[in-house]
């Protein structure tokens, strides 16, 4: 990376985290927390093309604009994941069926792609995930979960591509299953169950590989509050030995 560019890159990251924290600070009005970086590594923000950094800037941006709309407007105990989706959409100038919010129960996960980048997840998301949002922003998912029964990742993409082909709602046959954090202190276990996959309509591009999941999905496994320090200790100890013997 010349001189130039690494300017470029430091100066999108900056716009990045300032975005990050102020999403942090309006989370914590509505109980939710969200951590803007991993304290223990370099941003991983910093290895994307200047491309992507834009992109995942704008991602951010989306969630900062409804965060800051739903503070102003809402007291915490209205907070409605269902609002804040339809605000995401409208924003995204994506258009769901009409039958889309009795699809979604109150404590499911929604995330909303355009073909295969995820642009929107609901924020009840990161009270089950213990990655900061520099890493989901930044990383594959492959990098970050353990890797699905690959019978379980064709069945999904058949699914996505029957909802898309035949515009309908698909109620997913996928059976449950579970994936864990591989690259976080914590290795929370996440019990994932996909109920739905929901077409939208793209009014901006007329892209025809818009659709939401709907999933059904549970913390199984994490590490308890009082062992928390010691373990985020453990970690970062663990990262730098490893850096150690690749030097």
């Amino acid at each position: 990376m010349s001189n130039l560019d690494t300017v470029k890159a430091e100066s999108e990251y900056s716009k990045f985290l300032q975005v990050a924290q102020k999403i942090q600070s309006l989370a914590e009005i509505l109980g939710i927390k969200v951590e803007p970086q991993n304290t223990e590594t370099q941003p991983f923000f910093l290895n994307l093309a200047l491309a992507d950094q834009r992109a995942a800037l704008e991602r951010l941006k989306i969630y900062c604009d409804l965060f800051t709309d739903v503070t102003q407007s809402e007291v915490p105990a209205k907070f409605s994941e269902k609002k804040l989706l339809w605000m995401a959409l409208s924003r995204l100038r994506l258009l769901p069926s009409a039958d889309l919010m009795s699809l979604i129960g109150d404590d499911d996960l929604i995330e909303v792609f355009v073909g295969s980048r995820q642009v929107y997840r609901s924020f009840n998301y990161y009270n089950i995930c213990s990655y900061s949002l520099d890493e989901l922003e930044s990383l594959p998912w492959e990098i970050l979960f353990s890797v699905r029964d690959p019978k379980i990742t064709a069945q999904i993409m058949s699914e996505v591509q029957e909802a898309l082909i035949t515009k309908k709602v698909v109620q997913s046959g996928t059976p449950l299953h579970v994936v864990q954090e591989t690259s976080s202190a914590f290795k929370n276990k996440i019990e994932y169950q996909l109920s739905y996959i929901v077409p939208i309509k793209d009014l901006e591009e007329n892209r025809t590989d818009c659709f939401i999941t709907i999933i059904s999905a549970k913390l199984l496994e994490t590490v308890p509050e009082a062992m928390r320090l010691e373990r985020v200790m453990e970690h970062q100890a663990e990262r730098e030995f490893s850096v150690e013997l690749f030097e």
